[in-house]
């Protein structure tokens, strides 16, 4: 067919069309569309009732008209763009013979790209339909156009957050991961609104770094980790999937740093130590979630894998550390400890309160480490259970019920039942202060140190299984001697 005879949609992505045709013709999208309407007519009548009953209009109503708006929309684009397309995201998953992974040979990329630009459309258009009212609560005074433009993009981040997770439990394939959503949007939501319209209000004095990175660093770390968590969780089990995550992780841990000291040198604080302290914070994270997600990976490599990996052992060490596999994460998340271990961390005087901050921050990572090591190796001991249950099962055994013997400890100053909680991250011998004064080089005197290194140890013959898997073995037909 002549390129001239197609129609233009064939050259938008056909996740991207399906979706807004499904969206568009879903009787609940429609059903929220025409109660957002009704809600803001609902509001212009409580106006109109105001106004009757009292002769005149308070000066800030049109404030309070807007927050109402905004309310009403906040709700209706969670329900519309990012629980409703996970939804139906978790049905195609669950279905096999509605799953494009299955049906089309579109690549996992395009798919979730699809998911993602229909929510972020339908999320536009859900915004059209309140411009009108926005103006009636313009002329109404008490709120300029400048700040209701303020308070929009302020929470564009958190409704961007709001679509890349629900895509991301849509994506999961399970029944309990919307509900999940539901539960983290109902703790979170109101605390995160209350924020924005509090950062509204600062926006004219200047943000400082921590609005800064509330608004815009953190949404975007956390969007690009759900885009590439989507992409891996829909590619085949064969495949690498672990790559793309690691590869982000990593260019996060130089991307990250760099931003925060930018802010710095933009508020005018101090940028050497807000960069050491955010490379600190950041490799423990990421540390942290490589560990955790190795636990989901296999210790064995796939052919596809085994294929892709190079001969050259240099690279091929790369490729063992950044591929997917249990042992090479693992692996992966002790070397980024053990680097933040052995740096020095030495902050200028007005700095000094962040040194007990980053003492727990990689005390959590080390005991973090510490299960995911043990779930691989109660895994590789008995391959018929899960190392996903292994782990579940010590989180709930040596971080949960501990964290409630903390609770109970201090609640109580029963101190002498300390040593209880020595499996978790509560667990802190002494005062920290003392081991803080001066670098993070007092993990020396914590527990978690010698718990992980044992926990690694047993996790060893994981981590060499996978790396002589990627060994190239010797043909004969590489043995056989040249041919004069």
């Amino acid at each position: 067919m002549n390129s001239a005879d197609r129609d233009s949609s064939d050259f938008f992505n056909p996740v991207l069309i399906k979706e807004l045709r499904q969206s568009f013709h879903n009787r609940g999208i429609l059903s929220l569309m025409a109660l957002l309407l009704i809600g803001q007519l609902l509001v212009l009548l409580v106006v109109h009732l105001v106004q009757v009953s009292s002769k005149t209009l308070p000066d800030d109503l049109g404030k309070a008209v807007f927050i109402a708006i905004i309310t009403i929309l906040q709700v209706c684009l969670f329900l519309s763009c990012s629980l409703g397309i996970g939804q139906r995201f978790m049905q195609e998953r669950l279905n096999s013979e509605l799953d494009f992974c299955k049906l089309t040979a579109l690549s996992p990329v395009r798919i979730i790209w699809g998911k993602l630009c229909s929510a972020l459309v339908l999320l536009l258009f859900i915004h059209s339909l309140c411009l009108p009212f926005l103006v009636i609560a313009y002329f109404l005074r008490g709120i300029a156009i400048l700040q209701m433009l303020k308070v929009v993009l302020l929470l564009l981040p958190l409704n961007l957050v709001l679509v890349f997770s629900g895509v991301l439990c849509g994506a999961v394939g399970k029944k309990n991961s919307i509900s999940l959503l539901i539960v983290a949007i109902f703790f979170l939501a109101p605390p995160a609104t209350a924020m924005i319209f509090e950062m509204s209000r600062l926006w004219n004095q200047g943000f400082g770094m921590e609005e800064w990175l509330a608004v815009l660093v953190v949404p975007v770390f956390w969007c690009g980790l759900c885009f590439v968590l989507s992409v891996s969780i829909i590619s085949h089990t064969m495949a690498n999937r672990m790559l793309p995550i690691r590869i982000y992780l990593l260019a996060t841990l130089l991307l990250f740093p760099a931003a925060v000291a930018g802010l710095a040198a933009l508020t005018d604080q101090h940028v050497l130590d807000f960069l050491n302290i955010s490379f600190s914070i950041i490799t423990a994270l990421v540390s942290m979630l490589i560990a955790l997600l190795a636990v989901c990976e296999r210790s064995r490599p796939s052919l596809h894998i085994l294929n892709q990996c190079p001969r050259n052992i240099l690279l091929r060490g790369g490729f063992f550390l950044l591929s997917s596999g249990s042992g090479g994460g693992i692996l992966l998340a002790a070397l980024l400890l053990l680097s933040l271990l052995c740096r020095p961390l030495v902050l200028s005087s007005s700095n000094t309160d962040w040194y007990e901050p980053l003492w727990y921050f990689t005390n959590t990572a080390i005991y973090m480490l510490f299960y995911a090591a043990l779930a691989v190796f109660l895994h590789e001991l008995m391959p018929r259970i899960s190392s996903l249950f292994w782990l579940t099962l010590l989180l709930v055994l040596l971080l949960l019920l501990p964290s409630v013997v903390s609770v109970f400890i201090s609640a109580t100053d029963s101190y002498m039942l300390e040593y209880l909680t020595i499996t978790s991250p509560f667990y802190s011998p002494g005062w920290p202060g003392v081991y803080v004064d001066t670098s993070l080089n007092a993990m020396l005197y914590c527990h978690s140190l010698p718990l992980a290194a044992t926990a690694l140890l047993l996790a060893s013959s994981s981590i060499f299984r996978q790396w002589h898997a990627l060994v190239p073995k010797s043909t004969a037909a590489e043995n056989q001697p040249s041919l004069p």
